[in-house]
């Protein structure tokens, strides 16, 4: 009886090697040419930076900053102007005008009252009434754009395209002053609403002023954009 037989050689691997067909040969054969794209050339992985950030939450870029957000990290600046002044240094600097131009006009309107005639009087203290209006727009269209009261405050007034205000720019936003002359004519029922006008335009300027993040009061809006700075 012969012993346990044997299946002859596998015809795929004639060189008898367990690992498979052709392992003997130099293993298997590779992918065809062309099958994977060519590595990259030059470094590889890119250098950091090369690539743009990933999207932040949402898939959108973070937002751009605002403009005039602020310089040189102070709240309220103006780029290429500087801090712009709030509502208790314009209160003060307007004080001094105030008085600067109040007491020369309480004088004039006094001499008058007890030398002119009443009618040559009341027509002096309506022209002069005027009188604050255009010393406004006189002194913030000069070259400092600056009145007494706020060249000792060290402020000034800039225009809405960086500058010196305009004549016009001047005048609207020191328009509500006007409301002011209305208020002293001799008629009593009229001035008392021109009055009380004058003074609800007074509030709501300091509120204006006090509540934006740039200082500016609705008359500043109102006239285009100007702004009130600090010079020091």
């Amino acid at each position: 009886m012969s012993g346990p037989q044997y299946p002859g050689p596998d015809p795929t691997n004639p060189a008898g090697n367990p690992q498979g067909p052709d392992l003997g040969k130099g293993g298997p054969a590779g992918p065809p040419p062309g099958a994977y794209p060519p590595p990259p050339q030059g470094n590889y992985p890119p250098p950091q930076g090369s690539y743009p950030p990933p999207p932040q939450q949402g898939g959108f870029p973070p937002p751009a900053p605002p403009v005039n957000a602020g310089q040189y990290g102070q709240p309220g600046a103006v780029a290429g102007v500087g801090e712009t002044a709030g509502l208790g240094v314009r209160f003060g600097a307007r004080v001094i005008d105030s008085l600067v131009v109040g007491i020369p006009v309480y004088v004039i309107n006094l001499v008058l009252f007890w030398s002119a005639p009443w009618v040559v009087a009341l027509l002096v203290s309506i022209v002069l009434a005027f009188a604050g209006f255009l010393y406004f727009v006189y002194f913030e269209t000069q070259k400092q754009g600056t009145t007494v009261g706020k060249k000792l405050l060290k402020l000034k007034v800039v225009g809405a395209q960086g500058g010196v205000p305009t004549t016009d720019e001047s005048a609207k936003r020191n328009s509500w002053m006007l409301l002011g002359v209305l208020s002293s004519l001799p008629i009593i029922f009229l001035g008392f609403i021109f009055g009380l006008i004058w003074l609800g335009l007074v509030i709501a300027i300091a509120v204006t002023i006090n509540g934006d993040p740039r200082n500016q009061g609705w008359h500043d809006k109102f006239a285009g954009g100007t702004t009130v700075v600090r010079t020091g």
